[in-house]
């Protein structure tokens, strides 16, 4: 009977020491993880250090994107972001491009893009400063250069070399919604192209005896210096208003002989305002040389309303459209349409992002005349 007692102790105690094991076995991670911490409790934070991660349901820092008309690897974190892509890569022309943003400080951030498609190469670099969250000043510089079909069709009539550079500083500053005034830009860019003449030089008189240059069979290249003016007003909460203007000038160079010159004038205006909370109200209207547009429109639920008249080059037109939306999901309910605002405010995009963009105010096509 003792002999008895004797093994059931025993067998107690090895079950007791196994389950001990096993809890120290699961616990010793986690206790490991808490003596590390507190090792470095009296460390500096580094978390400030490390990149962003993405919250629930975000794509990782580092992925891929593949859609039907492009590919792409990607990495956007908090201090650096870059991206390398093949846009149309179906097509016979796919434009590959890489761009690479970094953030120098909280208000500072430096980029760049490279592209290349079977037409043209480019290169461009950006600098942003955000003094504050609604100002914002962006500095750009590109270059343009026509590839090889292009310079040897430039060749034969005149340029063994072509390159166009571009120049942008840009200011912009926004307002709450609910000031009168919204917000406000300027820009001022310069777009040159040059190139290195293979055409011979020839010198003529005029009639009172001064000689003059000229190069025979040789196309101009360009000069384009320009400012543009960005308004943005909310006269009312459920109205807005939006007017831009741009005054310039184009000079077309033949060697150092200017052969043309241009004075460039446009301006675009926008009324949008919500009579109810179903129903807009929007006026355009549009201008340059040789060319005015006005439009009016209405809006409800999902019809659309406008008449517009159109004057190009001495040609008047004028048009009137109507329709109707038909949604996709199949519902014929218009609650969704209603209660719009009017457009809204633009708003800054991340300082990173906007390092590696591209301005919508350079040319994709050589100034060439």
């Amino acid at each position: 009977m003792i002999h008895f007692r004797v093994k059931k102790n025993l067998v107690e105690y090895l079950a007791r020491a196994a389950a001990v094991c096993m809890m120290a076995a699961v616990f010793a991670a986690p206790l490991r993880v808490a003596i590390a911490d507190e090792s470095i409790a009296d460390q500096p934070d580094i978390s400030k250090t490390l990149p962003e991660l993405p919250g629930d349901g975000a794509a990782a820092p580092g992925h891929t994107d593949l859609r039907s008309k492009s590919v792409s690897l990607n990495y956007d974190s908090l201090q650096q972001k870059w991206r390398a892509s093949i846009d149309e890569y179906k097509s016979n022309n796919p434009m590959f491009s890489f761009d690479y943003g970094l953030r120098l400080t909280d208000q500072i951030a430096a980029g760049g893009r490279v592209s290349h498609q079977r037409e043209y190469s480019e290169v461009l670099v950006n600098g942003v400063y955000a003094p504050r969250p609604s100002l914002r000043l962006t500095v750009s510089g590109g270059q343009l250069r026509p590839n090889s079909d292009y310079v040897s069709e430039s060749t034969s009539n005149g340029y063994n070399a072509l390159l166009q550079n571009s120049y942008l500083l840009d200011v912009k500053k926004y307002w709450s919604r609910d000031s009168l005034l919204s917000d406000l830009g300027i820009s001022t860019y310069v777009v040159e192209a040059n190139g290195k003449t293979n055409t011979n030089r020839a010198t003529v008189s005029n009639d009172i005896g001064d000689t003059e240059s000229l190069y025979l069979d040789t196309p101009a290249l360009g000069k384009k210096a320009s400012v543009v003016l960005n308004l943005g007003l909310h006269p009312t909460a459920d109205s807005r208003v939006e007017w831009r203007r741009e005054r310039g000038r184009m000079n077309y160079y033949v060697g150092d002989d200017v052969r043309d010159r241009e004075y460039l004038m446009s301006s675009r205006f926008k009324y949008s305002h919500n009579i109810d909370n179903c129903t807009q109200f929007q006026g355009r209207y549009r201008s340059s040389d040789n060319y005015d547009r006005m439009n009016l429109g209405i809006e409800r639920n999902n019809w659309n309303f406008s008449v517009s008249r159109t004057r190009d080059d001495g040609v008047s037109d004028t048009g009137i459209q109507i329709g109707y939306k038909i949604p996709l999901s199949g519902s014929l309910s218009s609650v969704s349409n209603c209660k719009q605002k009017p457009d809204s405010a633009p708003s800054f995009n991340p300082i990173l992002e906007t390092s590696t963009s591209r301005p919508d105010l350079f040319p994709r096509d050589a100034l060439v005349k």
